[in-house]
């Protein structure tokens, strides 16, 4: 009885944390969140619910989520999916269409 009771609390905790873990990875890391360079220009101001194409004026900005190590953007009926990492200053992202290495700016826009 007593083990039934110790393996159900475990259990409890267990599926409370995995949630939290689940829940956090829905939203984007604060890593991600500033400006990035694309070949020496500044490209992408990345916030927490928006991408904004810095050097394209008058063009909306982007939603996205994440999920996991996928950056999910939501254009205009389009949904784009890449795979993200971030090594030092360096935003990799890659997709079928092959992978895109950002550089961090501190862009004071």
């Amino acid at each position: 009885m007593k083990k039934n009771i110790i393996s159900f609390v475990f259990f409890v905790i267990l599926t409370s944390c995995l949630a939290n873990v689940t829940r956090h990875n829905c939203m984007p890391p604060k890593s991600l969140y500033g400006y990035w360079s694309l070949e020496g220009v500044t490209w992408l101001k990345i916030t927490s619910d928006s991408i904004y194409f810095v050097d394209e004026e008058g063009t909306s900005p982007i939603k996205y989520s994440i999920n996991k190590d996928t950056i999910i953007w939501y254009f205009d009926g389009i949904i784009q999916k890449s795979k993200y990492n971030i090594v030092q200053d360096t935003l990799f992202m890659k997709n079928e269409e092959g992978t895109t290495q950002y550089i961090r700016v501190n862009d004071k826009r």
